[in-house]
């Protein structure tokens, strides 16, 4: 093991640990490199020497492709002291996402979507109908889309969040990337995407000019703009917009 960096997993007779923190002290003179672990089973933090995890075979560093998501069935049981028993334990598939008819509102866009999600085999969507809810175009024509064409999405507002919640609020992948920490700046650029689309109930497609990709500043695209006011919503949202998600 030669580099040692923040959030880089170790294990050590059996227990897994995170580094929280590297420290540089010096001390008359002398250098000394702590590294700051926590335990992820017992949540304790404590500090050990760069030499002592490098030298040290009883540390073994995790590679980024060895962490795999695991969905855990657990059958348990309350005893009269409320004390949680625990009577069997699985791993079971992250159930796919389902489309709840009766969460989708019975308008000309809700309708669009449970026929985009639910026509598998066709897959069409008749994007004029949805672009006309909202701007008085010529209606155009109907086009081949997959049933996750993010385009599909352009024209819902705040008004439509149960729509992305039905979608989105069960995908396992998206899940995995609104549960992770932001990015340094990037929690400001969440709250003003989420705060955006809140005002004036305006579309997906116009929130795009109000979410700039960090580093080149220009907008979005539509699946980008979705996937950070998805991760809004899971850490900023009301409950009632993470209900619309089932979180």
């Amino acid at each position: 093991m030669k580099q040692l960096k923040k959030g880089q997993l170790l294990q050590k007779e059996g227990d897994v640990f995170k580094i929280l923190d590297i420290v540089n002290t010096n001390i008359k003179g002398f250098k000394r490199e702590e590294i700051v672990v926590g335990c992820l089973k017992t949540t304790e933090a404590f500090s050990v020497s760069k030499g002592e995890i490098i030298n040290n075979q009883e540390w073994q560093s995790f590679r980024e492709e060895q962490i795999e998501v695991q969905y855990i069935e657990r059958k348990v049981i309350k005893d009269e002291n409320k004390k949680i028993i625990v009577l069997s334990e699985k791993i079971v598939d992250f159930p796919k996402p389902k489309l709840q008819d009766k969460n989708i509102p019975n308008t000309t866009l809700g309708n669009a979507f449970k026929e985009a999600i639910n026509n598998k085999k066709e897959k069409v969507v008749n994007i004029g109908h949805i672009t006309n809810i909202h701007e008085e175009k010529k209606k155009e024509e109907e086009k081949e889309l997959d049933v996750l064409d993010y385009r599909n999405f352009a024209s819902c507002t705040y008004n439509d969040l149960s729509i992305l919640g039905n979608v989105f609020g069960e995908n396992p992948d998206t899940i995995k990337t609104c549960a992770g920490k932001f990015q340094k700046g990037m929690a400001t650029l969440h709250m003003q995407c989420l705060d955006r689309f809140r005002e004036n109930n305006i579309t997906i497609a116009d929130l795009r000019h109000y979410c700039p990709n960090r580093q080149t500043g220009k907008p979005l695209t539509l699946s980008g703009t979705i996937s950070r006011l998805n991760k809004a919503i899971w850490h900023y949202g009301t409950k009632k917009e993470q209900e619309c998600y089932g979180w």
